[in-house]
């Protein structure tokens, strides 16, 4: 049997970011320390409106 945590720790990395930060003149609308997303992770944003799923999104289209 195939250990699905060891194969996604031991996939490449297709994305990575640190120290993430969106900021509208002094407000700062976004703040992710550390984002790694694997070759063949599936993810699911969750949170309230107004958390920064969106933003969040948008910002990782941009890099």
């Amino acid at each position: 049997m195939v250990d699905a945590k060891m194969v996604m720790s031991e996939s490449k990395p297709i994305l990575e970011a640190r120290n993430l930060e969106v900021r509208k003149g002094d407000t700062r609308l976004l703040a992710v320390p550390c984002l790694l997303i694997r070759e063949g992770e599936i993810l699911c944003l969750v949170g309230p409106n107004g958390a920064g799923k969106t933003t969040l999104l948008q910002t990782l289209s941009y890099l």
